[in-house]
């Protein structure tokens, strides 16, 4: 496997902007730009589903089962395939603001 990029995130808890991405050697030879939180990875998953990309990199990269994969920035479906290039970004919301029934306000 290729060695892996680091990067740093372009802002803080939004998925970095998919327009910065530059093709390269490594793109052309069938590699994603994989985001995930700080890290950037060249991976080698052209071909692969959504669905099966996030198998491959669950665990190395830690990716919730449940979050949302954005392939250049716009939401895709775990059936969607990849082609050389792309950039695929797993993002997760880390919470809401607001109040919950189990809250009491100050008065």
């Amino acid at each position: 496997m290729p060695a892996e990029t680091l990067t740093r995130p372009s802002f803080v808890g939004r998925p970095a902007k998919t327009d910065d991405f530059e093709p390269t050697e490594h793109s052309l030879a069938g590699n994603i730009g994989v985001v995930h939180g700080i890290y950037t990875h060249q991976v080698p998953l052209a071909g692969m589903t959504i669905r099966r990309a996030r198998a491959e990199l669950s665990e190395r990269l830690n990716i919730a089962p449940d979050a949302i994969a954005l392939v250049d920035g716009n939401e895709a479906g775990d059936d969607f395939v990849l082609t050389a290039g792309q950039v695929l970004n797993f993002v997760k919301d880390a919470g809401e603001k607001g109040t919950s029934p189990h809250t009491s306000s100050v008065r």
